[in-house]
């Protein structure tokens, strides 16, 4: 059973993320009480198609959660301990999706309860924890000139991410439309895990 949901990987890694992406866009066309230039997709989660944008959280940690795992049964293959790390980064991220989806986002500006404390601390982390995965990450692809392609782009996912996220941290920085700047940051996400995710799968299974 265990292999079998390894074998999932890849195809989650693909078909997961573009599921959430469509059931975002069916989210902001049935629901009109917000403007998702300027609403979060933790916003439109409490709105009525709420059960789309939680789905589509909730496929995109199972994804996270199965790359992880098909990183950490390779662990004792691997010439480094970066997998192994990287591994459980990824895990972390996959639960702190499960996270923001059990506890909702606080309806007034900051934080105001503690499923809204417990929602950005889930949500700051993740953001935090990928960027820093994918730079890992790029320095073990990079000993291999073969994979200097997957490097670089794992390396600009991580650089971008981070800045992105400390950048909108910082309560000084007021964001305009913080719906498009997040729906941009996750898209960018997004990206990796379905073009550059299969690969570090299949990598990893081909170490002897």
């Amino acid at each position: 059973m265990y292999q079998s949901a390894l074998k999932m990987g890849t195809p989650a890694c693909i078909v997961n993320p573009v599921t959430m992406v469509i059931f975002d866009l069916f989210s902001i066309k049935f629901t009109h009480t917000f403007n998702p230039l300027d609403a979060t997709i933790s916003q439109y989660a409490l709105g009525p198609t709420g059960w789309l944008e939680k789905t589509g959280i909730l496929l995109v940690a199972l994804a996270f959660i199965l790359l992880g795992m098909n990183l950490l049964s390779n662990r004792k293959k691997s010439e480094l301990p970066v997998n192994t790390i990287c591994a459980i980064m990824f895990l972390v991220v996959g639960a702190g999706f499960i996270m923001v989806i059990l506890f909702n986002v606080d309806t007034t500006n900051g934080i105001s309860s503690f499923h809204g404390f417990m929602h950005m601390f889930a949500a700051i982390a993740t953001s935090l924890i990928f960027p820093i995965a994918c730079l890992l990450l790029s320095f073990d692809l990079a000993n291999n000139h073969k994979r200097n392609s997957l490097a670089v782009y794992t390396a600009l996912t991580g650089l971008i991410g981070f800045g992105a996220v400390m950048w909108i941290a910082f309560p000084s920085n007021r964001v305009a439309w913080i719906g498009l700047s997040e729906r941009t940051l996750a898209g960018l996400n997004l990206m990796w895990l379905i073009f550059i995710a299969p690969k570090i799968i299949k990598i990893s299974n081909e170490i002897q």
